[in-house]
């Protein structure tokens, strides 16, 4: 069986022909056997002209060696796009005169539309053949009438249902392949599925394919049966299956290990599907911000005497938001937008250089330090000012005979001693070699929520579904009865921590529990007010739907939930950051989201406010917290589709164990029995901890944000402001 990485396949709702353009001579050229063709390279077509592709269109096509990692697949004895059929179903217009409503747009007239504004209202889903068999004769009667298969090769086959239409996926074998399996839409068959994405912007005009839907690599079965739904909110809609997990990034312009200093130039040669427009490209050293500029043919030039000398790696992102839907009813449980990162590693030496900007210091800890590196003697000056007013906060110079790490200090002030109360201050530090570097900070008066107890909270799945019973009840007993106990009895003399006040701080003993179930109405909004109050630093959520647009709602069909109401980022930061009102610091402490895509990148559901769940809890994205004297918090949140069951190859260990495993053992430590609990290991041991012992989770890529040092006895919060990890037990 061929691999869909080697195939690209079409199902079209209406049939259209192709046109022949120019040519590519394939004389002489070296065939390429079928089993050594590559999973993914530049494949060009030897008679359209049409931009390449990263797998060809036909498995069963010749294909020809290029050099260089290009291709050319000869298409010249196809008489139409794809040798695979399909039924077809045309939606013609209603003819002019009829009454198609004042705001409807003439149907005879071309639809000039965004490809993102057409199919925003077509609705993806995966169909459960056991749930339709039991509830839903009509839809199983049209899953079990489609015409045999008798193909080795990926295919797509469609049906009509209602306002839908049903698509059955055969011979996709995705047991080899780290991306997704990716249902994509396009209004024009001819359209080119990738473009080159330049990141001065003028790309984002072009139009073509958008991922209607995914399945996660892990859940790809033959064969596997999908809808969409909603289609006459369309005209013309094409479908194609490819393996896609974001953008193509190629670096050029220096090899691993190069040395290099002041401006580095580097080549971004990026590609991503032909309907994607504003992308989000990032950059970083080892999580470090890096200075740098774009110009012409997507060079990026990095300023290199901003980052730390020696080794690191250049990581270059590339953020997507490819997958079309509705905004204002966003998928659950599904993928939004799609990140790639490469990384390229580089020696970075400069005779001055930023050691540590020591960004996002919180005011408690009294005097800051902001470090710069000098590889010989000379004399140095530094002035500390307000970037709003200009105004000199502070100054410094002195003379070092030697190479070293000069740190230039400052204590919140300004020169007459006042506190100093702006977001933000600029230090310019000068060498006399000559070298000046300039950085902006921010403060951290957020603060972090003195350590209490943990608000937890799940949302049941329908208990008439499949097995929706039995996913509801491990709820009940692993987060409302196992987990909630566990932080209720955290003082007990008799239970299994033991802990008293002293020995983990105060407050510590409320593991309220307020689920979303089909008893309890809808508890999202009025529930989570509980993060409002002293009594809950930490919080726990899930199993819960979710993406990174909202939390709740009634989920895919396979796993549907009573529609119990959903919040979204923005909600939830105007929740936590209620607490603060009265000079609290109101970030979260800990923070576990046990949904799908929490930690995706995408905007808040109807709005423009760019916010994470991650930036919602209060954990800085772009801070490396290990290294910031900043009040510490840290959270777990997963960038892909988690597992509802099925952990260590047993079908009965359910999503809500492992949240509850993760919990316990950040609560206890390493040995978990009555006087040998111990509060002093690390987030990061917790979290490795619940990945070797749940496996599966790792098909939710699962994410440690903020600081993995962060141990649960709140007694060392002072030490732990100023990097000390003394007491930091970390395996």
């Amino acid at each position: 069986m061929k691999k869909i990485t080697k195939a690209i396949i079409l199902a079209a709702l209406v049939a259209i022909a192709r046109a022949t353009n120019a040519q590519i001579d394939i004389s002489g050229l070296e065939l390429v056997p079928p089993d050594q063709v590559p999973a993914t390279g530049t494949f060009w077509s030897a008679t359209h002209d049409w931009p390449p592709v990263p797998v060809p269109d036909d498995p069963s096509l010749p294909i020809y060696a290029l050099g260089n990692g290009q291709y050319v697949y000869d298409d010249s004895q196809l008489t139409s796009f794809g040798r695979y059929s399909a039924n077809s179903f045309d939606l013609p217009p209603e003819p002019p005169g009829g009454d198609g409503g004042t705001n409807a747009p003439d149907p005879w007239l071309p639809d000039s539309a965004r490809n993102y504004a057409k199919f925003a209202a077509l609705s993806f889903s995966v169909i459960d053949t056991n749930n339709a068999a039991n509830n839903d004769t009509n839809l199983y009667n049209v899953i079990v009438s489609f015409p045999p298969d008798t193909n080795t090769y990926p295919t797509l086959q469609i049906q009509r249902y209602t306002n839908a239409v049903v698509i059955k996926a055969n011979h996709f074998d995705y047991s080899a392949e780290t991306r997704d399996f990716a249902l994509i839409v396009c209004d024009n068959v001819a359209s080119p599925i990738m473009k080159s994405v330049n990141l001065l912007g003028s790309s984002d005009a072009q139009d073509g394919w958008l991922v209607e839907g995914l399945v996660s690599n892990w859940k790809v079965t033959d064969p596997m049966f999908l809808m969409v739904s909603n289609i006459t909110s369309v005209r013309d809609a094409f479908f194609k299956a490819i393996p896609y997990s974001g953008p193509q990034i190629d670096l050029s312009g220096a090899s691993p290990y190069d040395t290099v200093s002041n401006t580095l130039a580097l080549h971004a040669a990026i590609t991503d599907l032909s309907g994607v427009s504003n992308e989000l490209f990032s950059i970083n050293v080892d999580g470090a911000p890096v200075r740098y500029t774009i110009s012409a043919g997507n060079t990026v030039n990095i300023a290199t005497e901003y980052n730390l000398n020696g080794f690191g790696n250049v990581n270059v992102s590339e953020t997507s938001p490819a997958r079309v839907f509705d905004p204002t009813n966003p998928p659950a449980d599904s993928k939004q937008v799609f990140s790639t990162t490469v990384s390229l590693p580089l020696d970075f030496e400069n005779d001055t250089f930023l050691a540590l900007a020591s960004d996002f210091c919180s005011p408690d800890v009294g005097t800051n330090y902001v470090l710069f590196g000098i590889n010989k003697a000379q004399r140095v000056a530094a002035t500390i000012t307000d970037p709003a007013t200009g105004e000199v906060l502070s100054t410094y110079s002195n003379y070092f005979p030697f190479a070293t790490t000069v740190a230039v200090p400052w204590n919140f002030t300004h020169t007459n001693g006042t506190p100093y109360t702006n977001d933000t201050y600029v230090v310019t530090f000068t060498a006399f070699d000559p070298a000046t570097l300039n950085v902006t900070n921010t403060l951290d008066k957020a603060g972090v929520r003195t350590p209490a107890g943990c608000f937890l909270t799940y949302q049941w799945v329908d208990p008439g579904s499949l097995d929706g019973q039995y996913l509801d009840d491990q709820m009940d007993t692993q987060i409302k009865g196992n987990l909630s106990s566990l932080y209720e009895d955290v003082y007990k003399s008799l239970g299994l921590t033991q802990y008293y006040p002293g020995l983990i701080g105060t407050n510590r003993n409320h593991g309220g529990c307020y689920p979303s179930t089909s008893f309890t109405g809808n508890p999202w909004v009025n529930a989570m007010w509980n993060l409002t109050n002293h009594n809950y630093s930490d919080l726990t959520l899930g199993p819960a739907h979710g993406s990174g647009a909202q939390i709740g709602g009634p989920g895919p069909t396979d796993y549907q939930a009573f529609d119990l109401g959903h919040f979204q980022p923005w909600d939830l930061r105007n929740w936590v950051s209620a607490y603060g009102t009265g000079g609290y610091g109101w970030r979260l402490r800990k923070s576990a989201f046990w949904t799908c895509y929490s930690a995706n990148y995408t905007l808040a559901t109807g709005g423009f406010y760019n916010l994470t769940w991650p930036e919602a809890c209060g954990i800085p994205l772009n801070v490396d917290q290990t290294k910031a004297t900043c009040r510490k918090n840290v959270g777990v949140f997963f960038n892909s589709e988690i597992p509802q069951r099925g952990y260590r190859s047993n079908f009965a260990t359910t999503t809500a164990s492992v949240a509850q495993f993760f919990d316990q053992t950040w609560v206890c430590g390493k040995f978990q029995y009555p006087g040998g609990c111990d509060p002093t290991y690390s987030a990061n041991f917790a979290f490795q901890a619940t990945r070797r012992n749940y496996p599966e989770m790792d098909y939710g890529q699962p994410l440690l944000l903020g600081c993995s040092y962060l141990i649960y006895t709140g007694i060392y919060e002072d030490e732990m402001l100023t990097t000390n990890w003394n007491h930091v037990k970390t395996h």
